[in-house]
């Protein structure tokens, strides 16, 4: 039986960011399937602004107390009668689990991930004990209970390469790899000099691979698999990407999932060791990823499913249509075919850009300023 096709032209999203760029993809995911989208922004982004899915585009105090942009956002509700609230990026996502409360007497919120769920996830430190508790496989790492005790004990437990990740950053910010004892030694006071909690693991060797889902109450409702193909800089989200079942990496996320009784979407970032080819879980992140066209490609349009759910409308996993796909820039160089082999215009984001072209153009205008 085919899945029951979610029609939601009626429904206004009030979506909620502090990071203009991370929006672009969900503004093009969801642009045509909703009434409206109003963009309540923490952070001035003209780029964004020039897309012809924000209507309106409005910005508030990056740094407005709780209480006044929960009052925003009931203006906001009323100005246009929104009908959910749809948190984009991590510090909406913290915003919104801080005070679910008073925003349901609103709007209708999306699922969102609950304050503790949040605390068992943020700190890579306390995300991997939690890994070990529950038995899932992820990178060995060294045990202390400071930045002198982890380098000590990372020395005589784990084998080189290592990996010295900053406990709180994401987008691959953060993160050194140690050759040698003194370089590992070295990356440790860098970060310790900044303030950083951080931990240190064993290097995996091989392709990152990932997992989105959206679940409700820990039951995961729709989730895309994927390795990735080229990386722009050492640890950065991938460029090119390919989807395709990963049963194993799938069923972990699952796990997890429901371990933490979590509710929204996620990306469960992984790497499959090319040693032994298991899966070693990296970290989980609370909010909309890098490559969510390429979700949106294959046949899985992730924010258009959250804001089904949070209408109470039923979600089916969609049928997966398994394939690479490229993101940066407007993909167009490789669907003319001129970094190598050409790649189908469905496979880029060109499509993207020449329903919304306004914000690549503006990019592109600014850049040329400089």
């Amino acid at each position: 039986m085919l899945p029951i096709p979610v029609n939601l032209e009626e429904v206004r999203v009030l979506l909620l960011t502090w990071h203009g760029t991370a929006i672009l993809p969900v503004l093009r995911s969801l642009g045509s399937e909703v009434s409206r989208i109003v963009v309540l922004h923490g952070l001035p982004n003209d780029v964004v602004a020039k897309s012809v899915y924000a209507r309106p585009f409005i910005r508030f105090a990056a740094e407005i107390p709780d209480e006044a942009l929960c009052e925003e956002v009931g203006r906001i509700v009323g100005l246009f009668g929104c009908s959910v609230l749809f948190p984009a990026d991590d510090r909406a996502v913290e915003f919104v689990s801080r005070n679910a409360q008073a925003l349901s007497r609103i709007v209708t919120l999306a699922p969102n991930p609950s304050a503790a769920m949040l605390d068992k996830i943020r700190c890579k430190v306390a995300f991997t004990r939690e890994l070990s508790e529950l038995g899932l496989d992820h990178p060995r790492s060294a045990q202390g209970n400071s930045p002198q005790a982890l380098l000590e004990d990372a020395l005589v437990r784990l084998r080189p390469p290592w990996m010295v990740k900053a406990s709180s950053r994401s987008g691959g910010q953060g993160i050194v790899r140690g050759e040698t004892p003194a370089e590992l030694a070295a990356a440790c006071r860098l970060l310790e000099a900044e303030g950083a909690q951080f931990l240190i693991q064993e290097f995996v060797p091989g392709p990152d691979a990932d997992c989105s889902f959206l679940a409700v109450d820990g039951r995961v409702l729709a989730a895309t698999t994927q390795h990735s193909i080229t990386k722009g800089r050492d640890y950065a989200p991938a460029t090119e990407i390919h989807l395709h079942p990963h049963p194993e990496l799938r069923a972990m996320a699952e796990r997890l999932a429901a371990v933490l009784g979590w509710s929204g979407l996620a990306h469960l970032d992984a790497v499959r060791d090319e040693r032994d080819g298991s899966y070693k879980l990296l970290e989980l992140n609370p909010r909309c990823w890098g490559s969510l066209l390429a979700s949106t490609a294959a046949g899985v349009n992730f924010p258009k499913l959250l804001v089904a759910a949070a209408m109470g409308r039923r979600v089916e996993q969609p049928q997966i249509r398994p394939g690479r796909f490229y993101m940066g820039g407007l993909g167009v160089r490789r669907a003319l075919g001129l970094d190598g082999p050409r790649w189908k215009m469905s496979e880029t984001d060109v499509l993207h850009f020449l329903e919304d072209p306004w914000p690549e153009v503006q990019a592109w205008w600014q850049a040329r300023g400089r």
